[in-house]
Order: structure tokens, then sequence, then C-alpha cells
């Protein structure tokens, strides 16, 4: 079933949490930045490509060698945020998305509209954090 959001819709904490709005509102922002990942990362893959064969003066060889370091670092991070893109797509199917993987509470309007990947309410995020810092 398609769902029809106007224009200008943002979700509102006075709506019923995780309504099919809100839902399709989060889908199509998350598509929207797997998009622009997928993008960029072929972009990136073409110029490194493109680096290959270029001129053979050692000093211009080293320095494409460290581009390529960067432009591939990159992409790595590219990907493995469209990983976490296509799992947030998956919760949205499944009726868990918005909610902390830790207590099973609303991880709120405001912190997804901030980070649509966040996986945690504020609460369990600090007490993960302090777990890591142990």
């Amino acid at each position: 079933m398609e769902i029809e959001l106007l224009h200008n819709y943002k979700p509102s904490q006075d709506e019923d949490y995780m309504n099919p709005m809100q839902l399709e509102y989060f889908k199509r922002k998350l598509l929207s930045m797997q998009s622009l990942l997928t993008k960029q990362t072929e972009n990136k893959i073409s110029t490194v490509l493109d680096y290959k064969d270029r001129d053979k003066d050692i000093i211009d060889m080293a320095s494409r060698e460290h581009e390529i370091g960067i432009e591939l670092e990159t992409s790595k991070r590219s990907l493995e945020s469209i990983k976490k893109i296509n799992n947030a797509l998956k919760k949205i199917d499944s009726g868990q998305y918005g909610y902390c993987e830790g207590t099973g509470e609303e991880i709120g309007i405001e912190r997804l509209e901030i980070d649509p990947l966040a996986l945690y309410c504020i609460e369990e995020q600090e007490r993960q954090e302090q777990l890591s810092n142990k």
C-alpha cells in the first residue's frame, strides 16, 4: 500500500509513534541517503580506476597511491553506512524501526530526525558508551 506524503510533511510527537506516515517519511529519507551514498561510492570507485592509467612519474604515483587509499577508505565507510541503511529499511518493513535495540523503548522522533540510523534511545546509547569506555 502506497502512502502519500504531503511535500512538507514532518513527523510530530503529537502523532501516534511510528504510524504509517512516519514510517513512510523515514523510509523515503533512508532511501534518499542510500541513493546519495551509492552514487558517491560509484564515483569514488570510478576515480580510483581512472588513476590506474595515468603517467608513470614516481612522485605522481606515490601521491596517487595516497589519494587512492583515502578514496578506498571513504568508500568502505560509505558501504558500511549503506548496510546500516538496509538494516533500518528491513526494520521499517518488520515494524521494529524507531524502537531501541537495548530496551524496546521509543527512540524518539527528534533523535531519528537527527540520525535516522540510531539504534538506541538516548539513555541506552549513554549506557552503551559507558560500557565501551570501561
